[in-house]
């Protein structure tokens, strides 16, 4: 491997790919992903809301598994009920929740 000073070209190159930090709360995925509540300020895990949020997530990415995705998660961690995909009422539910949780109105 050849070693060189990096150049002003090189830093501008590596500035252009961090990408700007913007608050969680600002992110659509991190509003899925704590739908039904954040961790407590004191970093304390209420684990009925991490599990209900764990199930929320995990239910609403079912429906773009294979059969053999569902078949490989189903040997780890995972029980069919959170690889099983979300009814029509209860993904209009998850919507409800999601619009509340994103705190937008419109």
């Amino acid at each position: 491997m050849e070693w060189r000073i990096p150049t002003k070209t090189d830093t501008q190159m590596n500035e252009a790919k961090t990408p700007e930090l913007k608050p969680a709360n600002d992110n659509p995925w991190y509003w899925l992903a704590t739908l039904y509540g954040e961790m407590g300020n004191d970093g304390e895990i209420n684990a009925a809301i991490a599990r209900k949020n764990r199930m929320a997530w995990n239910r609403w990415f079912a429906k773009a598994l294979s059969v053999e995705q569902r078949d490989k998660l189903l040997k780890k961690e995972f029980s069919p009920e959170e690889l099983t995909p979300l009814t029509p009422k209860e993904e209009a539910e998850l919507v409800v929740a999601f619009t509340t949780r994103s705190g937008r109105t419109d």
